[in-house]
């Protein structure tokens, strides 16, 4: 806190300056106030606090980029800046936290719990929570090789998330499904007889009776029973398992199937499976996904839950189901 107080002096006088002709600033001063947010946000703790940083930090960014300073220590400003928003998404979704589903009815006896403080009362704006919130979902090596990659000038919130879109939607097909979608599968199903897209350290979770790895080619192996499909997010991968598992449906091949996808509802196999399917989970929130290894990750949109067969599931923990 003390950290913070001084802070806010100092910076106070140089946010008034953005309206004002430029001030000269020496790479050696750019540097120790660059040092002295780094210090400040390893030890900030709350989201308001965060943003004010965040401001700080912008500020930062927008008087050495008129002060024409070296490219060197204006993707210092920026990458500083880009960390204070992480930071404060990393806040947000701790302080704020969406859980999904339907609200959880309040306890009559007992002490009430306290109601998380909303936006306006932090002074954060919905649309910076959002960005802030996404760039946080980043996972931490990839969020460092942005930073690192020598190919980015300056870094930017529209860079770094543009890249981890590519990546997570793309290129990298191998992300786990957390234990509580599983099991509401699981719950409505009775059971999961087959994975066909899946590897043993996913199956840990899943524990599917059967399962086809990449090596077996799941699109080339019997589909029967109950199946639960998390299939690989990159195209043209992902549009041909939906398709397989329609196809299989409609010919009575399947029992029941739960099929876990991006909400991408303006493509061709998106509306397939909305066509379909029997019931449809909008899950709220993003899916906090697992790559090989353990990694956290986090896609850029919504999920979509589509259940196939003769039950009637809710999936009222997840979210609004059709």
């Amino acid at each position: 806190m003390r950290m913070m107080a001084v802070l806010m002096s100092q910076w106070y006088s140089v946010a008034m300056t953005i309206t004002k002709p430029v001030p000269v600033l020496s790479p050696s001063t750019v540097l120790a106030r660059i040092a002295q947010v780094k210090a400040a946000l390893a030890e900030v703790e709350e989201p308001a606090e965060a943003a004010q940083l965040v401001a700080k930090a912008e500020a930062l960014t927008y008087l050495v980029k008129k002060a024409q300073l070296s490219e060197e220590a204006q993707h210092a400003a920026a990458e500083v800046a880009l960390r204070a928003k992480r930071r404060a998404g990393e806040l947000l979704a701790a302080t704020v936290p969406h859980e999904g589903g339907r609200p959880k009815k309040q306890a009559q006896a007992g002490p009430v719990s306290p109601r998380p403080p909303a936006l306006d009362e932090l002074g954060i704006d919905r649309h910076d929570s959002q960005r802030w919130q996404a760039i946080a979902a980043v996972p931490e090596e990839r969020f460092e090789r942005y930073l690192a990659d020598a190919e980015v000038a300056e870094p930017t919130t529209a860079g770094l998330l543009r890249t981890a879109h590519v990546s997570f939607n793309g290129g990298e097909s191998e992300w786990y499904t957390p234990t509580e979608i599983i099991e509401a599968a699981r719950a409505v199903m009775g059971g999961i007889d087959l994975d066909p897209a899946s590897t043993p350290e996913a199956n840990e979770v899943v524990k599917a009776e059967h399962f086809y790895t990449i090596e077996d080619d799941g699109l080339a192996q019997p589909w029967y029973g109950r199946v639960w499909l998390n299939p690989p997010y990159s195209q043209p991968a992902v549009a041909r398992f939906v398709e397989r598992l329609i196809d299989d449906w409609g010919a009575g091949e399947l029992e029941q199937a739960c099929c876990l996808v991006n909400n991408a509802t303006e493509t061709g196999w998106g509306q397939l499976l909305l066509y379909h399917a029997n019931a449809v989970c909008f899950i709220s929130g993003r899916v906090k996904f697992r790559a090989p290894g353990g990694e956290p990750g986090a896609p850029l949109q919504g999920q979509v839950l589509a259940y196939f067969g003769p039950a009637e599931p809710t999936f009222e923990d997840l979210g609004v189901t059709l």
